[in-house]
């Protein structure tokens, strides 16, 4: 009995339990990936403001660009582009799920 037991909890829920924990390792990627890219636009925005009407809407909105949420965005924007680098060296195949 003990066998059989063993055998269907390594065969069964193992292999689920694994399959739960690596889903929820690509959920949270996948979240972070939505994040990063979310600030990359705002910062691709902020400086196509900067390039054309030489306005920048973060220091405007955060109190200059020595101001330190400023600097927290501007940071957070970096750390985001560091992150998408990332973003090519993954092997991204769509995975269809039952």
């Amino acid at each position: 009995l003990l066998c059989v037991f063993y055998i269907f909890f390594h065969k069964y829920l193992c292999k689920s339990a694994s399959i739960i924990i690596l889903q929820h390792k690509e959920r949270n990627d996948f979240m972070l990936d939505r994040i990063a890219l979310l600030l990359l636009i705002i910062g691709g925005i902020n400086w196509g403001l900067v390039g054309i009407f030489q306005f920048d809407l973060v220091a405007w909105a955060f109190g200059g660009v020595a101001g330190v949420v400023s600097r927290i965005i501007y940071t957070l924007v970096a750390i985001s582009a560091i992150w998408c680098v990332s973003l090519f060296f993954r092997n991204n195949e769509m995975v269809e799920s039952n």
